[in-house]
This record gives C-alpha cells, structure tokens and sequence, in this order.
C-alpha cells in the first residue's frame, strides 16, 4: 500500500478502468431508465460509449479531468494516493446517485465556490 504523500504517474486508462469497475455495481439500474439499451443487457460492463457518457456526465469533475478522463492515446499525469481516494469516492457519489442511476434529477448544488469538483492534481 502507498504511503499518503507517494506519488505516482498513471495514464487515463488507470483512472477509467476504477469507473470500469465501479459502474459494474450500478449499470444495469442505468441501462434501465433507456428504452434503448435492452441490447446491452448481455454486457455485464460498461461499453466504451457508456463509460465517455458517465465521465461526461458526473458532475463532481471538472473540465480539465473529464478531458483527461476522455482523451484519445494514454495522456499521463502525476497523482497521490489521496487524490485516488478522493476520485474512487467521487465516482461511488455519482454512481450511487438517483440522477445516474434512474435519470431523475436531484438537488445537486455544484458550483466553483462549493469546491467539490476534483481536479487534476498537476
């Protein structure tokens, strides 16, 4: 296990195989709020196209990490053990939420003076 202050370089494949994992709780409550979705019930992770729409969607990222998060290649940053804790628990607060899960809007007060988005470390 990492000590709090160790640092470590990662790629956004890193941070998208966590969601990868973690959507696999909750996919098929959001699967079921889409009429379309019936094809997808044999998969039992997210699709590529469902992983991009739940990092665009989550709220608590702000730009410049769902960017990160949605680049193409394997862009690199630098991160420490309590960013990722704090970026596994921001991503359990969406994923357990009624807005990702049923589609039905909540009282989310999200703003730059609320400072709850995350952002990259560097």
């Amino acid at each position: 296990m990492l000590k709090k202050d160790t640092m470590q370089c990662i790629t956004n494949n890193y941070l998208l195989d966590i969601i990868q994992k973690k959507m696999s709780v909750s996919i098929h409550l959001h699967r079921n709020q889409n009429p379309n979705s019936l094809n997808l019930a044999l998969y039992a992770k997210a699709t590529p196209q469902e992983l991009k729409e739940f990092v665009l969607s989550i709220p608590y990222f702000d730009a410049t990490l769902k960017n990160f998060l949605t680049a193409t290649g394997e862009p690199q940053t630098i991160i420490s053990q309590a960013w990722e804790l704090e970026f596994v628990k921001k991503c359990e607060l969406w994923l357990g939420s009624l807005e990702w899960m049923y589609g039905k809007p909540g009282a989310l007060a999200i703003g730059e003076n609320n400072k709850i988005w995350l952002s990259l470390p560097f």
